[in-house]
C-alpha cells in the first residue's frame, strides 16, 4: 500500500487510493476462511490472531538436507528473515550427516545450526516430528542462521550416579552392510571420568572400514575409524560414546582405552571432542565384523566359537587357554571333558588370581567332576570365567587326562564400566 498519511490533495482521496485501506484490512480478514460480513466487526481481529496462531507454520519440502517451507493457503510470509523470526514444521525426511540448510517462503538459503552456533549432526530432524527454528544473524559468522535449540546434555541426568550407562546398545547393522557397520541404538551415560552426561537421542551408523567423520545412520553410515589406526583381521576394537564441549555426541573406534587415537587431532579432536564412555566391544574378524546380539550387559554370539574342540590335557601343569571374548570381561562358556577313570576335576580360572588347583571343599572356581566312582566320565557345564587383558583364560585337570576336551564360547557380559 503506497504512503497515505497526511495526504492533503483536494483534502480527499481518489477512489483508488481509497480501496488500498480496505483492501489491507480485508486481505487479513480472508486469509483464515472468513466470509466478509458486516454482521461480525471483529473480524479483522480473529485474522490477526489467526496469524499470531498459526502464521508461523510452513510445508516442508526439498531434501534431507536442503529443507525448502512454503507458506499455506493465502498466509504471508514476513519479508525478510528478521532477527528472533520463529518458524515450525514439520520434517519430511530425517536429515544425514553434513550441513543443513533452509530456505524459507524464498527469501533465501540459510544455514541451520545449533545453539552453539555448530553444525547439525544426523538426526537432529527426525521425520514427521515436529520443529521450531529461531532466526539470529549474529550466528554463522555474521551471514545469519536459523536456530534449532536442541536438548541439552548437561541437563539431563544430573542426578544419575556414577558410572550410569542405558542404552547405548549394539548391533550389526542390517540397512546397509552388516559386514562393516555398526549401529548405536539411543542411550545416556555418564563420561569416562564422571563430569559431564551424555545424551544421544537417535540412532547412529558407523563404518569400521573408513575414516571417521561425524553423523551418521543406519541407512548411511560414515566412517568411524580413526585415521592411522590399521584396521585387522580377528582383533578387538573397543567402542566409544564421544562429546564435545557443545554436548554433541558421536561414536568411534578405538583400540586403546582411553580413546588417544580417536580424540586426537587427527580425528575427532581436531572438532572439539575431548570426552569419551567405552560402550562396548567388536570383533573384526576374517574381514567382517562378526555377528552377536546384545541385551543390557550381555553379548552373544550369533554363531557360538569353538576354542578348543577334541583335544588332551596331558599335564597337570595349569594351561592358558584364549577364548573368544574381550580382554576382562566374563566369558560365557560351555566345557566338555570326557575320561576315564573316577574322581577327576577340571579347574578353569584367572592365571592371576591363583596359581595353583585350589582344594575341592573351598573352591570357588568352575568345575567339573565325576562322582569318584565309575571308570568313566563325561561332564559338562555352561560357566562363567572371568578373562585377563589378554582374553585368557587357565584350566587345569588334577590329573592328566587323555580323552577329549572341549570349550565352547558363547559370549561375554561386559559391564561397560559400570563398576
Amino acid at each position: 500500500m503506497q504512503d497515505l498519511n497526511d495526504k492533503v490533495t483536494g483534502g480527499q482521496l481518489s477512489a483508488a487510493e481509497w480501496n488500498e485501506v480496505p483492501s489491507e484490512l480485508q486481505n487479513i480478514i480472508v486469509a483464515f476462511g472468513q466470509s466478509l460480513t458486516s454482521a461480525d466487526l471483529n473480524q479483522l481481529g480473529k485474522g490477526v490472531s489467526g496469524y499470531a496462531a498459526v502464521g508461523d507454520f510452513y510445508s516442508t519440502s526439498g531434501t534431507a538436507n536442503a529443507i525448502v517451507l512454503s507458506t499455506i493457503g493465502t498466509i504471508q510470509a514476513p519479508p525478510a528473515y528478521l532477527s528472533g523470526m520463529q518458524v515450525r514444521f514439520k520434517a519430511a525426511n530425517s536429515n544425514l550427516a553434513g550441513p543443513v540448510t533452509i530456505n524459507v517462503a524464498t527469501l533465501g538459503i540459510k544455514p541451520v545450526r545449533d545453539q552453539f552456533d555448530a553444525p547439525l549432526i544426523a538426526n537432529d530432524f527426525i521425520a514427521s516430528n515436529r520443529y521450531t527454528l529461531t532466526y539470529d544473524p549474529l550466528f554463522n559468522a555474521g551471514l545469519g542462521a536459523m536456530v534449532l535449540q536442541k536438548a541439552s546434555g548437561a541437563v539431563i541426568n544430573n542426578g544419575v550416579s556414577r558410572n550410569y550407562i542405558d542404552g547405548f546398545i549394539l548391533s550389526n547393522n542390517t540397512a546397509a552392510t552388516p559386514a562393516s557397520d555398526l549401529d548405536i541404538s539411543a542411550g545416556q551415560c555418564k563420561d569416562s571420568g564422571n563430569t559431564v552426561n551424555f545424551d544421544l537421542t537417535g540412532t547412529l551408523g558407523k563404518r569400521i572400514t573408513a575414516a571417521w567423520a561425524e553423523g551418521g545412520t543406519p541407512a548411511v553410515p560414515v566412517g568411524g575409524m580413526p585415521v592411522g589406526v590399521a584396521l585387522t583381521n580377528n582383533t578387538w576394537y573397543r567402542v566409544f560414546a564421544i562429546q564435545k564441549p557443545t554436548l554433541q555426541i558421536d561414536i568411534g573406534f578405538d583400540t586403546n582405552s582411553g580413546a588417544s587415537v580417536l580424540l586426537n587431532g587427527a580425528n575427532a579432536g581436531s572438532l572439539g571432542y575431548n570426552k569419551y564412555r567405552q560402550i562396548g566391544w567388536i570383533r573384526y574378524g576374517a574381514g567382517v565384523i562378526v555377528k552377536f546380539t546384545q541385551t543390557g550387559d550381555n553379548f552373544e554370539w550369533v554363531d557360538y566359537v569353538s576354542d578348543f574342540a577334541n583335544g588332551a590335557q596331558l599335564s597337570f601343569a595349569s594351561t592358558p587357554r584364549l577364548v573368544t571374548a574381550p580382554p576382562s570381561t566374563r566369558a560365557s562358556l560351555n566345557a566338555r571333558a570326557a575320561a576315564g577313570g573316577g574322581g577327576q576335576l577340571m579347574y578353569l580360572w584367572l592365571g592371576s588370581q591363583q596359581a595353583t588347583a585350589p582344594a575341592v571343599q573351598t573352591s570357588s572356581n568352575s568345575q567339573l567332576a565325576s562322582n569318584g566312582t565309575v571308570s568313566s566320565w563325561v561332564g559338562q557345564t555352561n560357566l562363567s570365567v572371568q578373562t585377563d587383558s589378554n582374553s585368557l583364560i587357565k584350566w587345569k585337570f588334577t590329573t592328566n587326562v587323555s580323552n577329549d576336551l572341549s570349550l565352547l564360547t558363547m559370549g561375554w557380559s561386559d559391564s561397560r564400566g559400570k563398576q
